[in-house]
């Protein structure tokens, strides 16, 4: 018995050494900003306007979770996320895509009529 519990707690020990090393990979408000959203839009780079536009529909799907039911926003098409992060990256083309998509999810809440709060 003490073995198991020896080799569970060197796992345990080795799991976090290995988490600090780990690559953290992914879309959101340390690796792309509204500059790389108008550059894939200026030479069509279809596969990261695709990725983006995907990051967004899971954080609008994220914040939702976040909520009641009734609280819940419908979640736009893609072509409206795509328009925009046009009209937005234009006014700020130097944000973080994560701060637009927040500035949207506020948007479509007081456009849906919810309450304009973020976390309510």
């Amino acid at each position: 018995m003490s073995k198991i519990v020896a080799a569970a707690v060197a796992v345990f020990a080795m799991s976090g050494a290995f988490a600090q090393d780990a690559v953290v990979v992914g879309l959101g408000a340390q690796d792309s900003s509204c500059g790389d959203w108008i550059k894939a839009r200026r030479e069509q780079n279809k596969l990261y306007q695709l990725s983006a536009v995907l990051w967004v529909q899971g954080f609008l799907s994220g914040m939702n979770t976040a909520r009641k039911a009734d609280q819940m926003i419908n979640l736009p098409a893609s072509s409206v996320i795509e328009a925009m992060l046009d009209n937005e990256c234009a006014n700020s083309p130097t944000g973080p895509l994560f701060s637009q998509s927040l500035v949207m999810y506020g948007k479509l809440r007081i456009e849906q009529g919810k309450k304009p709060d973020l976390l309510r």
